[in-house]
C-alpha cells in the first residue's frame, strides 16, 4: 500500500468487495487457499489504484509482476465492468 495500513483507505468499498468475491471463488478453482492468490494489501492496492490496462496494473505497489500477469485481464474487467469482451451485447 501507498498509504500506512491504519489510515482509512481510498478505494471504493463495493469494489474492494467485488475482488475479494473473485479471489475466493478463484481459489475454490485452484483448491488453494485465497491468501495464496493476492493478499488482502494487494486487493486493497487495486481497489485504490484502478488501473485502466495491463501496464498500470503492473505499477501497482504490492501485486507481484506474475499475478498481474496471470489475473491481470480478470482484475480489470472487475474495475471497469462493461468495458471488457464479456459486456452485455457483444457476441
Amino acid at each position: 500500500l501507498s498509504r500506512h495500513l491504519g489510515c482509512e483507505g481510498s478505494y471504493d468499498a463495493d469494489t474492494l468487495a467485488a475482488l475479494q468475491e473473485w479471489r475466493r471463488r478463484q481459489a475454490a478453482l485452484e483448491r488453494v487457499p485465497p491468501y495464496t492468490l493476492l493478499s488482502d494489501a494487494a486487493l486493497m492496492s487495486v481497489a485504490e489504484a484502478r488501473p485502466a490496462d495491463l501496464a498500470g496494473l503492473a505499477d501497482v505497489p504490492g501485486l507481484p509482476r506474475a499475478k498481474a500477469d496471470r489475473y491481470g485481464e480478470t482484475l480489470l474487467r472487475i474495475l471497469h465492468p462493461g468495458t471488457g469482451d464479456d459486456s452485455p451485447g457483444r457476441p
